[in-house]
């Protein structure tokens, strides 16, 4: 497929803004003010028991409270702002989904039988905060989320001399990293003081804003909308199939290149669970007969018979559930295995990597080994 290279333009853009505080910085007041500069309707998404609901009096907006903060009531609820046409969407607070998230899939884990529990219940708790994110990203106006800070608090001196117990926010409650999907992040203060920490803009970054409000707002708003109309979303296309002659073979003969990627990817595929289908052993292994193997036509079969492996496993996998149904777990390996060194280790957040032992579970059959499969 061709490649071509044109000029970036800036296009008018959508607000992805992620404010964290302590309690009591003003997350949710600043985010309704923020909001109010930028247009209206607004629409807001309540965690917090209908605390937002307390500035009804200064700002108008219509809300939904949360009884149940599974990431799947978050998505819902931003479907159904999507569906009504809300051109702002204020979620407070993103951190009731990370809480509960947490506890998820610590149950999980513990309905588990065998080594590396936290490592394999994560494997279905990550891909759950990647559909929050993305839905979050996908929304068709602008988002605003708040997050809780863990907080702590510091004994200072003022400026007459005298002590003061201040509080002090830490890291947002939220996965590492959660900062990064969004245009702009600001963390507020005790004093109520917005310190830009990221900012897309180019215009705010690493400024303090005190009370940053409707101007805030009307500016942010003004920036998203200068530039060119953006271009509607195209799904990729798919390449068209090789021609072939009619009673002829396919124009294009077999290429090493391309045989060799085929099993690449056959060997890098993914349980519905992110984990592995194929050992590393067993990759090893199908490396030694590439590399020794300069035919085409044996690549080709050695090709089709991993992928007639692969057609196996897939349908003799059970997927881990979640919840207490522990039945299909009775095959699981009850001894630990060692971490993989594949940087999978950097996916598990660091407030709960120590539940757990590093590693993968083997999905094959116990029966099932490549040597004997595929006669190598």
């Amino acid at each position: 497929m061709s490649m071509e290279f044109k000029k970036a333009v800036k296009t008018k853009s959508r607000l992805r803004l992620a404010i964290d505080g302590i309690s009591g910085s003003g997350k949710t007041y600043t985010a309704l003010a923020i909001a109010s500069g930028m247009g209206s309707p607004v629409a807001l998404i309540d965690s917090e028991h209908g605390s937002a609901s307390l500035y009804a009096d200064r700002f108008e907006f219509d809300t939904v409270d949360l009884m149940e903060f599974q990431i799947e009531n978050y998505i819902d609820a931003l479907n159904a702002a999507a569906k009504a046409n809300y051109p702002i969407v204020i979620i407070d607070s993103t951190s009731h989904a990370w809480d509960a998230l947490v506890e998820r899939v610590d149950q999980i884990a513990n309905n588990m039988k065998g080594g590396n529990t936290s490592f394999r219940a994560w494997a279905q708790g990550t891909p759950l905060q990647k559909q929050f994110i993305e839905a979050m990203l996908n929304y068709p106006g602008h988002i605003i989320v708040t997050c809780r800070s863990k907080t702590e608090y510091s004994i200072d001196k003022n400026g007459e001399g005298k002590t003061e117990i201040n509080k002090v926010g830490l890291a947002a409650v939220q996965r590492a990293g959660f900062e990064y999907e969004f245009t702009m992040a600001m963390t507020m203060d005790g004093s109520h003081t917005g310190h830009v920490t990221k900012d897309r803009t180019g215009k705010f970054q690493d400024k303090y804003i005190k009370k940053p409000g409707k101007e805030f707002g009307e500016q942010l708003i003004a920036w998203l909308n200068e530039g060119a109309a953006p271009l509607p979303a195209t799904k990729p296309q798919t390449p068209p199939a090789p021609t072939t002659p009619p009673g002829g073979e396919n124009t294009k003969p077999p290429n090493r290149k391309d045989i060799v990627a085929s099993i690449v990817a056959i060997l890098l595929t993914k349980t519905p669970d992110e984990t592995d289908f194929f050992s590393d052993a067993e990759r090893a292994m199908a490396k030694g007969y590439i590399e020794k193997t300069a035919d085409i036509k044996e690549l080709e079969k050695f090709a089709s018979e991993w992928q007639k492996e692969l057609e196996k496993r897939k349908a003799n996998y059970t997927p881990v559930p979640f919840g207490d149904d522990t039945a299909a777990l009775e095959a699981q390996p009850s001894k630990p295995q060692a971490p993989p060194d594949d940087g999978f280790i950097d996916d598990i957040p660091e407030d709960v990597k120590g539940k757990g032992k590093a590693g993968k579970k083997s999905t094959a059959p116990a029966s099932a080994t490549a040597g004997s499969e595929l006669g190598i």
